[in-house]
């Protein structure tokens, strides 16, 4: 059977992180594996709190706050003794879906499904 190493969970606004989690976390327990959350910040936000404010520091700045706020409480939710860390990338879903894999060795991804406008079930 295939060892897991590191497991990608997307977090975002849209997406239903708890139970996203748990999916992840259930992984995580059967193959001793680490849980890498990445906090995604849709790009088009970013863009639209450009246009409204010139300053870019100080949206980059909230933008990592924010990010880094969410991350603590999502961490709270993975037990003790499953090994968790927390990143932050800016760009589509999509995108940060296949860079992230890529950037962070990942052995398996979790996401939403309605992320993609995917129905509740498929039959």
């Amino acid at each position: 059977m295939k060892k897991y190493q590191n497991i990608i969970v997307l977090i975002n606004e849209e997406i239903n992180t708890k139970q996203v989690l748990e999916h992840a976390i259930i992984m995580a327990n059967a193959f001793e594996t680490i849980i890498t959350l990445v906090y995604v910040v849709n790009i088009a936000l970013v863009i639209s709190k450009f246009y409204q404010s010139a300053n870019i520091e100080q949206i980059e700045l909230g933008i990592e706050k924010q990010g880094e706020k969410i991350l603590k409480e999502i961490s709270t939710i993975v037990p003790q003794g499953i090994k968790v860390k927390g990143v932050i990338e800016i760009g589509s879903i999509g995108s940060i879906i296949l860079s992230a894999a890529k950037k962070y060795n990942a052995d398996f991804i979790v996401i939403d499904k309605q992320i993609f406008g995917l129905p509740k079930k498929i039959v």
